[in-house]
């Protein structure tokens, strides 16, 4: 298993986000991917993800 988050990453996570309602705007790109990847590992999960097409997206996308 890779280690994404150190227990302290983690723990500073869980303390800021635990109890909250979680939002993730998912982009599918590195940022929003990472955020996700690092609720997970965190033991969190968004209460909503929500993914647009802005008509503008790469063919692949």
């Amino acid at each position: 298993m890779v280690k994404v988050l150190t227990l302290r990453q983690r723990d500073a996570l869980c303390r800021a986000l635990d109890g909250r309602l979680l939002a993730l705007c998912f982009g599918a790109g590195v940022d929003s991917t990472a955020m996700m990847v690092a609720l997970h590992a965190a033991g969190l999960c968004p209460g909503v993800v929500t993914m647009a097409d802005t008509g503008d997206e790469k063919p692949q996308t």
